[in-house]
This record gives structure tokens, sequence and C-alpha cells, in this order.
């Protein structure tokens, strides 16, 4: 059914404004036309901006728990806008925490898979060697171009060879210049243990964290509802 609206203009003190529109919001039959642009005013783009972070953050906690079907979803709380945006930051914070593991997490792997090549050795066994004057220098080069003089030359011994590279050390007295044409590899910083060791710890953190993102988004679901619906009753004033 089509109604008859009646149209008013309104001359307001400026600090009766706030009361004014409260007493509007009551009404709850009055349309309000807007005459101020959202573009214009950097108070609404905050807001605007809060929403859709706090959107963001709802997404993910609908995510998992529809993912987590086992958890039990609290009950909103009431809580201020800064205290919502607070529990935002939060998450902001476990997310940061999770790609860092994950980074680390493909490094690690990268590293294990390259040392499985060079096998299982201890960096202190080389550290005490160069204590006594000898270095020990990586190297790898194409198989074919490997030369057996060179270990008459420098000391050097096949470690592996894999995939036409072949991976092989040279033991020289400190100083001695070592005319080879084979590339230096940068090597893990780690011995083969300690990788896998520092990697099993990677894999226990990132699992804290994502049950710490899965009990968050239960926790907070509701609460952050509630919060998205303060910022916009906020944005409507």
């Amino acid at each position: 059914m089509i109604v008859k609206m009646s149209k008013y203009a309104f001359l307001v003190f400026h600090k009766e404004y706030d009361s004014f529109l409260n007493t509007l919001r009551d009404l709850g039959v009055v349309h309000v036309k807007q005459f101020n642009s959202v573009l214009d005013n950097a108070s609404l783009q905050t807001l605007l901006a809060d929403r859709k972070r706090i959107d963001q953050t709802l997404r993910f906690c609908k995510r998992s728990i529809a993912n987590n079907k086992d958890v039990k979803v609290s009950e909103a709380r009431r809580l201020t806008k800064e205290e919502g945006l607070k529990l935002v930051d939060k998450l902001d914070i476990l997310l940061e925490k999770e790609a860092q593991l994950r980074t680390m997490q493909t490094s690690l792997e990268k590293d294990i898979a390259y040392m499985d090549i060079w096998g299982d050795f201890s960096y202190e066994y080389i550290n005490r060697l160069r204590k006594s004057g000898l270095e020990v220098t990586f190297f790898t080069c194409p198989t074919a171009k490997y030369e057996p003089k060179w270990g008459e030359e420098y000391h050097a011994f096949l470690v592996n060879s894999f995939q036409s590279v072949s991976y092989f050390v040279t033991v020289t007295k400190k100083g001695v210049p070592i005319e080879i044409d084979a590339d230096r590899p940068k090597m893990p910083p780690k011995s083969q243990p300690e990788l896998n060791k520092a990697y099993l710890e990677v894999q226990k953190d990132l699992k804290n964290v994502i049950e710490e993102q899965k009990v968050y988004a239960a926790e907070q679901y509701q609460t952050l509802i509630e919060v998205d619906k303060t910022i916009q009753n906020e944005f409507n004033m």
C-alpha cells in the first residue's frame, strides 16, 4: 500500500542536534535525506573502514565455525566499539603469526630437502677443522664437468650426485686459493638434525595458532556481530 508522506524542514540548534536525531530515530517512521557525501566526511570514512575490518573478521569466524562443527559458539557480550576493534586486532595478530610460521615452514622444507643431498654432518666438526687451520669448502657443478684431479689438488671428495649435479667438498689449508670451475652454494645455517628439530617445533607452533584461531572464532563471532551493529548505528546517526 502506498502511503502519502509529509515533508518537513527543520531548523535545529547545533547543541540540540543529537537529541533531535535520537527523537526521530525513536519515531521509526521517518526517512532522513542525507545531503553530505560520505567521501567528504572523514569520520564516516573511518566508520566504513572499521566496518570493513569487522566484516572480514566475521567472514573468517563464519568459515572457521562451518569447518569445525564440534565447536560451541559463545553468546554475544556487550562491548564498546573500541573494545570490539581490539578483538579484530587480536585476530590480525594470530593471522600474521600463522603467515610467519608458514613462511618458516616452507623455508625449512627447502633447507631439509637440500641437506638430504649433502647428508648428515656436523658444523661443529667443520668449525673444529677451521680452528686447526683447515678450510672446508662446499661446491656443486654439473656431473660432466667434475674433475677427479681436484681430489689430488684440493683434497676434494664427492658427497653425492643428484639430477646430473655433483656435490663435493674440498679440505685445504687456510689461505690456499681454490681454482675450481664450480659453484659455491649457500649452505643452510643448521645441520640436518637441527633442521628437522626446528621443523617439528614450527609445526607444533602452527597447530597451536590454528587452534587459537578456532577458539577465537567460536568465542567472538556473536560478539563481533553486535559490535558491527553498534558501528552501523553510529554511522547511520
